[in-house]
């Protein structure tokens, strides 16, 4: 059986991460990566705190971090992409402007 107070803590818990999760889906949402970095970092030890839900209501909360959760991969994963190709765009003007500087030297 679980002591009442633990509930009310890990209720505690599941809502703060919650939270959390919302606020790095709105630094996702700005692409300000460094902050949804910083947030997921305060988040992880609370995640890795949480114990099996003990009612509907924090299962519940637990699911739509899960959804949110899934969402913010693939935000990341394609805002990684753009600014891999960014880049490699950017990688590309530096080599044109490197060749061009050498073809106006001779």
């Amino acid at each position: 059986m679980h002591n009442p107070s633990d509930i009310h803590d890990q209720r505690d818990v599941i809502a703060r991460v919650h939270a959390l999760t919302s606020e790095i889906r709105v630094a996702a949402n700005t692409a300000d990566w460094a902050l949804a970095a910083r947030l997921a970092d305060e988040r992880s030890p609370l995640v890795m705190s949480l114990r099996a839900p003990v009612d509907s209501a924090a299962l519940a909360l637990i699911r739509e971090i899960q959804a949110m959760d899934a969402d913010l991969l693939v935000s990341a994963d394609g805002a990684r992409n753009q600014l891999v190709q960014q880049q490699n765009q950017s990688i590309q003007k530096i080599s044109a402007t490197n060749q061009y500087n050498r073809v106006a030297l001779f």
